[in-house]
């Protein structure tokens, strides 16, 4: 009698029905893409070990399951027409003695296309084993640094997924442990950091780095600490941008305001605010700096909207001092366009776009 699989490795049949189930109608549907099977054949089988891919397990809190590259499964596929042994390749494994699996610490993308396609069968390589007397712990760790030696090295991971698989499996950095107990503070859930997502006040999917600026990094221009955060929660619950830089912005905003916070509060309902894509905030910024872009270019949007109704500047130049430090050169030609001269930001920004494309034809 084998013993019971841990909850946090499950098949692949599970893991598509739980984190992208829409992919499997979509393989379906997408002209072009084969779903009853394989497009060929698998190459050399005789060397390798031939499973079901419904037999194929995936360590949950060691692979990016929160970032699953949906765009990018249903291109290559289309592409390719549908799912090809020849360009997946033989897909990696760990076998686990005590449960008699095979998990793959690299191949979830692969095993996941295969899934949607119909694919039955998949050749894989065992290359380590869990032995019958590990544990848990010693499971994950084993599976981690599998998946960073495969990954991290050769494929961009992003740093919110890292994050994310340090705080689940115990190796988070001191700077993380910070951010996750200021998270629990604030009650608001990062990608598995802080609170749960049923408890969270705010819920991002991403996001750790910013939201450490605004609440752990006091060298931060745009920090405010989980004390001044937790006052504009209620305003972000409300704009429910699912943002952190966003979020981060529109609560730094709030705080260079000081008591002129609440005409700010009515800009935010405005639909001069409302009618602007969330993307307006941080297109084209700096970059590194995406949410010092957003916070100027929402206090100047908000500085026009007041001007049009009073016919003066209710921001200041001075307001911008602590951001102008880590800005370039056209941040500066910016705010001054749009506050001391009083252009529209829109305005500003297309003048501002058109040169550098001018300046890319030459």
């Amino acid at each position: 009698m084998t013993a019971q699989i841990p909850s946090y490795i499950i098949s692949i049949p599970d893991l598509v029905n739980k984190y992208c189930p829409q992919l499997i109608a979509c393989a379906q549907k997408t002209k072009g893409i084969k779903s009853d099977g394989a497009i060929d054949e698998i190459p050399l089988p005789g060397e390798k070990r031939i499973v079901n891919v419904a037999d194929m397990y995936i360590n949950i809190l060691t692979q990016r399951v929160d970032a699953i590259e949906l765009d990018k499964i249903v291109e290559n596929l289309k592409i390719d027409g549908g799912f090809s042994h020849a360009i997946a390749g033989t897909i990696d494994a760990l076998y686990h003695e005590k449960t008699e699996i095979d998990s793959s610490p690299d191949g979830m993308h692969r095993l996941i296309m295969a899934y949607i396609c119909g694919v039955p069968k998949v050749g894989i390589q065992r290359q380590d084993v869990h032995p019958i007397d590990s544990t848990e712990d010693e499971m994950i760790q084993r599976e981690l640094a599998f998946f960073k030696a495969k990954n991290e090295r050769n494929a961009k991971v992003k740093e919110t997924s890292k994050a994310r698989v340090n705080k689940l499996t115990g190796n988070m950095t001191p700077e993380q442990r910070e951010l996750d107990l200021a998270c629990i503070e604030a009650k608001v859930h990062v990608n598995d950091f802080g609170v749960s997502s049923d408890s969270a006040e705010l819920f991002y999917k991403d996001g750790h780095g910013n939201m450490m600026d605004v609440l752990t990094n006091p060298k931060s221009s745009v920090y405010l600490g989980v004390e001044k955060f937790i006052k504009y929660i209620p305003l972000l619950k409300m704009l429910k941008t699912g943002r952190t830089q966003l979020d981060g912005a529109i609560a730094k905003v709030c705080e260079i305001l000081g008591e002129d916070v609440v005409l700010f509060k009515k800009y935010l309902k405005s639909e001069q605010y409302k009618t602007r894509n969330k993307e307006f905030w941080t297109a084209k910024c700096q970059q590194g700096a995406g949410m010092e872009t957003a916070t100027i270019r929402l206090a100047l949007c908000f500085n026009e909207w007041y001007r049009a109704k009073f016919n003066e500047n209710i921001v200041q130049f001075e307001m911008f001092e602590s951001f102008l430090d880590g800005m370039n050169n056209e941040t500066n030609h910016f705010i001054h366009s749009c506050l001391v001269q009083g252009n529209p930001v829109d305005k500003v920004l297309l003048n501002f776009y058109s040169s550098i494309l001018e300046e890319c034809m030459v």
